[in-house]
């Protein structure tokens, strides 16, 4: 995966390549034995896959969509928030204001 971030892209992997990582990933999912892996990255794939993972994945999806994580200062300082002064203004002008105020372009 990291490779397919390289800023050189002749340092990433080709097409035939993935090809072939996606095929040897679907072979040891399906107990395919007719693959020319190591019992090492065989055994690595499928942890990487397991049910008990998936389940602990969806786990924690399902708590941050219930309880989502708060923003940091930092980012709430740059979301956009509607700001309504209608009212504000309201309370400040009295009808004299009102009716000297002049639209400009």
């Amino acid at each position: 995966m990291k490779r397919c971030w390289d800023p050189i892209a002749t340092n990433r992997p080709t097409a035939k390549e993935l090809e072939n990582q996606f095929w040897n990933l679907f072979n040891v999912l399906n107990n395919n034995n007719s693959i020319e892996l190591s019992e090492d990255r065989q055994l690595e794939i499928k942890e990487a896959f397991s049910q008990e993972r998936e389940d602990k994945w969806k786990a924690r999806l399902a708590e941050l969509a219930t309880n989502p994580i708060p923003m940091k200062r930092s980012q709430n300082m740059l979301t956009s928030k509607r700001l309504d002064y209608s009212q504000y203004l309201s309370q400040k002008l009295t009808v004299d204001d009102w009716n000297k105020l002049k639209l400009t372009d």
